[in-house]
């Protein structure tokens, strides 16, 4: 976890699966923002499961387990060809590792894998608004046109995961990890 940056507020820095390229002009946000919503609230969904009939529960959580399998296996085969970079994801944008030269103003499109079980991208686009177009230092892409619901579940998703290291950290650092 890092704070601040170019982007604002808590921010996720992890090596995913990335997909950047060039556009001319800007994508119809509209066309995206349902399935950046559907994504985004699958992985922000509450890990609490209710209690329930034990039988039932159990039935519940094999079912789970077999379409987590599917999900994982289906998402590993699309993504096996596409480069992973280091990325650290802001509410308003991203900071990642580029090996071209990437002028700023540029518009650009990224899909990003946030987790290994998800099958579809988070797919999102903006202008680049610092780095340098010289060298191999990263960029930062400032995101265009995000749904004010699509901006607090990405932030909901970087608090959760900013939440799930800290608890990481504590368990290491107690020796329970």
């Amino acid at each position: 976890m890092v704070q601040g940056g170019e982007g604002e507020g808590l921010a996720w820095e992890a090596v995913i699966p990335v997909r950047l390229r060039g556009v001319e002009e800007r994508p119809e946000p509209a066309s995206r923002q349902h399935g950046n919503i559907r994504v985004l609230r699958v992985l922000t969904l509450p890990e609490d499961s209710v209690v329930g009939d034990e039988a039932a529960d159990r039935a519940r959580h094999r079912l789970e387990a077999k379409v987590d399998l599917l999900l994982f296996t289906l998402a590993g085969q699309n993504r096996s060809a596409i480069p992973r970079k280091r990325v650290c994801l802001f509410r308003d944008g991203l900071r990642m590792e580029v090996a071209e030269s990437i002028s700023t103003g540029s518009l650009m499109e990224v899909e990003l894998w946030l987790t290994d079980e998800q099958p579809q991208p988070l797919c999102l686009s903006g202008v680049v608004t610092g780095g340098s177009s010289e060298g191999n230092d990263g960029i930062f892409l400032s995101f265009q046109e995000l749904s004010e619901e699509e901006s607090d579940l990405l932030e909901r998703f970087i608090f959760q995961q900013h939440r799930r290291a800290v608890a990481a950290a504590r368990r290491e650092r107690h020796g329970d990890g």
